[in-house]
C-alpha cells in the first residue's frame, strides 16, 4: 500500500493500482500456480453460490434462494452490461459465469487431478452456465461451455460407456446443448 502497488478500498477489498502490475504478477506465476489460483477462486465462488446443489436450477432461482440482487452480483464481479449481454443493464448470471470461467481456466486435467472424487462436478457447473447463456441468447458462449463440460466428462473415461446413468444423462444434455447452440449460430456442421 505504501509503495503504491496495491490500494485498499472503503469496503476493505484490495486491488492493484494498475492493470500492468496485475499482468506482471500474473505472468510471474508458474502455470501450475495460475491454475491453482483459478481453481481456488472458482470453487470458492461456486460453493458460495451452491452450484453443487443446483443442477438445472435457473440462475434467477439461485439468486432468489440466496437473496442476491443482480446489481450486487454485477458489482462483486466487476461485470456490467455490454458485449453480448442484454442491453437493459447488468446481467444476473455474471457471478456463476465467473465461477465456471475460473474453473475452466484451471483446465479439466488440473481440476480433476486436484479433486478426482467427482469428475462430473465441473461438467454440471458448465451445464448450469450453458443453460443460462442459452436463455440470454449467447449461443457461442453456450456452445463453448457445453464443449468444456464434455471435456471434463471425457477425462473420467468414455462418457457413454464407462459412466454412471447420471453421467450419461449429463453427457447427453451437454451434447444436445452444444448442438442446439451451434444450430442457432448456423454452425451445426461444427464438431463438438
Amino acid at each position: 500500500v505504501d509503495g503504491g502497488i496495491v490500494e485498499v478500498s472503503s469496503d476493505s477489498s484490495v486491488s492493484f493500482t494498475h492493470d500492468l502490475i496485475l499482468q506482471q504478477v500474473y505472468e510471474g506465476m508458474s502455470p501450475e500456480e495460475r491454475a491453482g489460483m483459478h481453481l481456488e477462486i472458482g470453487t470458492h465462488l461456486g460453493s458460495v453460490l451452491r452450484l453443487d446443489d443446483r443442477e438445472g436450477a435457473a440462475l434467477e432461482g439461485i439468486m432468489a434462494d440466496l437473496d442476491i440482487e443482480s446489481d450486487l452480483l454485477s458489482d462483486l464481479t466487476g461485470q456490467d452490461g455490454g458485449g453480448d449481454r442484454p442491453a437493459e443493464g447488468r446481467w444476473p448470471g455474471s457471478a456463476v459465469l465467473v465461477a465456471v470461467d475460473q474453473v475452466n481456466l484451471a483446465g479439466p486435467e488440473f481440476a480433476i487431478a486436484r479433486d478426482p472424487s467427482d469428475p462430473s462436478r465441473f461438467a454440471r457447473w458448465n451445464m448450469i452456465a450453458a443453460d443460462e447463456t442459452t436463455r440470454q441468447s449467447s449461443f457461442q458462449m453456450s456452445a463453448n461451455l457445453c464443449k468444456r463440460g464434455i471435456d471434463f466428462l471425457s477425462l473420467g473415461g468414455d462418457p457413454w460407456k464407462d459412466a454412471t446413468d447420471e453421467q450419461r444423462r449429463l453427457s447427453r444434455r451437454l451434447h444436445e446443448g452444444a448442438a442446439g447452440s451451434l444450430f442457432a449460430l448456423g454452425q451445426l456442421d461444427r464438431s463438438v
